[in-house]
């Protein structure tokens, strides 16, 4: 509580105070902030098992067949290999025009699980397949991957084997066994035609 009679010398020296903090704000620096908070953090570099795969970027063609039933069926194969995620995966989308299967497309994204050391493979088509496939490379140019899942309420197993011949082609098998039994087997010869450009726009 504030005595009437020293009001006057109250305010004087609530004054004074006031002048001082505000001068005392004045003349603060501003703190600078940590060198850490200014430096943006830098995007690891691409592991050497996925940034292999861009090597094999741009749009290849090849023969292709898919062997189903007993039957063989020939037809054209098209790809279009690009870059994404800085490096770190490898898009591929697929489409091709299947004599009394129709149309066939699928996107194909390649990357990397550092923790186990797995290359993945992550396909969805326009036949209804959602596949992680996983693997590792065998030797500088060559990698086998597998995907377990279920077809028809039996257990599907599908392995793919892939090959990289030189920086203009590349050749891959896949075959897929539904509840032991092979179901059926895609294979191509793709050969570069031109650089990447997306297929589906």
């Amino acid at each position: 509580m504030i005595i009437p009679s020293r009001l006057p010398k109250y305010i004087m020296l609530m004054s004074l105070a006031g002048v001082i903090a505000v001068a005392n704000m004045a003349s603060a620096k501003p703190k600078e902030k940590s060198s850490s908070a200014n430096q943006m953090m830098e995007a690891p570099q691409p592991a050497q098992e996925v940034a292999k795969l861009m090597a094999w970027t741009g749009t290849f063609e090849g023969e292709a067949s898919v062997s189903m039933n007993g039957k063989t069926t020939p037809f054209k194969l098209k790809h279009m290999n690009r870059q994404a995620s800085q490096g770190w995966a490898l898009i591929c989308e697929e489409k091709a025009d299947i004599p009394e299967m129709g149309r066939y497309e699928a996107v194909n994204i390649f990357g990397f699980d550092a923790g186990k050391k797995m290359l993945h493979l992550y396909t969805v088509s326009n036949m209804g397949d959602t596949h992680d496939h996983w693997g590792k490379w065998t030797n500088d140019k060559t990698f086998d991957m597998k995907y377990e899942g279920m077809q028809d309420g039996k257990p599907m197993v599908e392995t793919i084997h892939c090959v990289f011949d030189s920086p203009t082609q590349y050749h891959f098998t896949s075959e897929t066994k539904v509840g032991g039994q092979m179901y059926s087997t895609f294979s191509a010869t793709m050969v570069k035609v031109g650089e990447a450009q997306t297929l589906y726009r």
